[in-house]
């Protein structure tokens, strides 16, 4: 088996939005893909959703091995992950809501080539069945909110979620050309295409997603760090206004004490602790022997200076 330890709990190379805390069985939630043998079926996992993973341009068929999907738990007060039970098949990407954990069938390692490049999209690409699930920890059982129709596409794995608290929504972004932001009403349960203007700088495109954003309620924003849509090698700051459904880019000095190449690169992540009301922000560089450095940002939107506008919070 693959994805799992010596010990029997969740082994990872890429985590990026496979976990989140629920409030409601105070444990930490995973979503963790256990790849098996063609042919290797054991008995604890015969009832888990499975997927013969095959990209379309590799050259080996059959496959050698297949995957399926799990839930797990991490009890932080003793430190011991359990084997919850099946995770819905994709579901890959989490957020953490009053109502519980939520999860969306993003299933990024299917939207890649043998190489590891991301498939072609287009509008006229067929339509993806983008599903977002609730976690009920105790029954051990994840229950589908919404109805197949209008969805979110091309999610890949730089998608980010954040939960709206103020709205009782969750907030993606990153369908599309990578740049869309997409809300699903939970009590309406279904998914709206926001459509946001970019007013800072004027006429200017939208953010890319870079899987890191925040949404702090305070201040009503939805905030996301990552590579520049222009150069990658660069990070921004880009600021949502839910209030008025827009797009603003953040004129912030840049982190002097690393290459912006480090501070755009994958090893990264960024949290918001509303006790506090800190966005902390985690770099690291040099492998396995490298540091990570952690900065805060403390967000203010009417004292913000947003890229091509003169007056703080405009």
């Amino acid at each position: 088996m693959a994805g799992l330890t010596f010990q029997g709990g969740p082994w990872t190379e890429h985590a990026r939005r496979i976990y989140a805390y629920d409030p409601v069985s105070k444990k930490v939630v995973m979503t963790r893909r256990i790849r098996l043998t063609m042919g290797y079926d054991p008995e604890g996992l015969k009832s888990f959703p499975s997927h013969q993973e095959l990209a379309p341009d590799a050259l080996g068929n059959p496959p050698s091995s297949y995957v399926k999907y799990a839930t797990w738990t991490l009890d932080p007060d003793i430190g011991r992950w359990d084997l919850l039970g099946p995770a819905p098949a994709g579901v890959d990407t989490l957020v953490s809501t009053r109502h519980g954990v939520m999860g969306v069938n993003v299933d990024w390692p299917t939207k890649l080539k043998h190489a590891g490049y991301l498939l072609p999209w287009s509008t006229l690409s067929p339509k993806l069945d983008t599903a977002i699930h609730l976690l009920d920890a105790a029954a051990k059982h994840w229950r589908r909110l919404n109805e197949p129709g209008p969805s979110p596409q091309n999610l890949y794995e730089m998608t980010s979620l954040a939960y709206d608290s103020r709205r009782d929504r969750v907030i993606l972004h990153g369908g599309g050309k990578q740049d869309e932001l997409w809300a699903f009403d939970i009590p309406a349960r279904r998914w709206r295409d926001l459509q946001p203007r970019v007013i800072a700088p004027p006429a200017g495109l939208p953010p890319v997603a870079g899987r890191e954003a925040v949404y702090l309620s305070n201040e009503d924003g939805f905030l996301t760090f990552g590579p520049a849509r222009e150069n990658p090698t660069q990070a921004e700051l880009w600021a949502y206004s839910a209030g008025d459904n827009v797009w603003r880019r953040g004129d912030l000095p840049p982190i002097s004490e690393m290459e912006p190449r480090v501070v755009a690169s994958q090893n990264r992540a960024m949290v918001y602790d509303p006790k506090r009301d800190l966005i902390f922000l985690v770099l690291g560089t040099g492998g396995d022997d490298g540091k990570a450095v952690v900065y805060v940002l403390r967000y203010r939107h009417s004292s913000a200076r947003f890229v091509g506008s003169t007056h703080p919070g405009n």
